[in-house]
């Protein structure tokens, strides 16, 4: 309940924020536990974080292919997370690239300033997925792709990072650091930062800006 009212009051106040996002909040924060055990906990941020609307409701990962595109699948995290440690594993959320490739359409962006808590949480309970299903082959970018990577309209995870991984969206003070946090590591997936929405990418339905919602 808690966790939902600091939310809804940050995103109350986004009418009369700041234009462009700034530093983190100067007292830590992290997801409230509404259990005391660890892998339950990752269970919850993993929920909340969505990481089964692109890897699937068993983690094994799912085919979003498009003809004239490329062949995209996103991981088999079931298969994928055994062979990191839980620091690589961090690196890899956090940073948007695995040893030997960069990822794609991962919003490590958002991870960015997950805290230890929440990432080893999160880790924990990744590591409690039975494997299941096939490894998944690499990414190939079809000609549709490659127009839009030339033209810097689809970027990399990682280049993604580098753009955005720094970022906050608005400062609205102390007291909603809470909803700040969850508001960075969810909302900001479709509208952005600074919260302001658009277009993810070019065929995309562009996103409401929600300071206009909450205002």
């Amino acid at each position: 309940m808690r966790m939902k009212l600091a939310l809804s009051a940050a995103m109350l106040s986004l009418a009369g924020c700041a234009e462009q996002p700034d530093e983190g909040p100067s007292v830590p924060v992290q997801f409230e536990r509404a259990t005391a055990n660890l892998t339950l906990h990752g269970e919850r941020l993993a929920d909340v974080l969505g990481c089964a609307g692109c890897h699937g409701a068993g983690l094994a990962g799912e085919d979003w292919s498009e003809p004239g595109f490329g062949r995209l699948w996103t991981s088999n995290l079931t298969r994928a997370v055994p062979g990191y440690t839980d620091e690589q594993l961090a690196e890899v959320i956090r940073g948007g690239a695995r040893r030997d490739r960069d990822l794609w359409e991962m919003p490590s962006h958002l991870f960015t300033h997950l805290t230890a808590d929440d990432m080893a949480a999160l880790a924990a309970f990744l590591r409690s997925r039975p494997p299941s299903g096939e490894i998944h082959p690499a990414p190939l970018f079809e000609e549709a792709a490659r127009r839009e990577i030339a033209a810097g309209t689809f970027i990399s995870s990682r280049a993604q990072v580098e753009e955005s991984g720094s970022l906050w969206p608005p400062d609205v003070g102390d007291d909603y650091r809470l909803g700040r946090y969850i508001v960075r590591a969810t909302c900001a997936e479709c509208h952005g930062m600074d919260l302001r929405g658009g277009q993810p990418h070019p065929q995309a339905t562009p996103r409401p800006d929600l300071r206009m919602v909450a205002a």
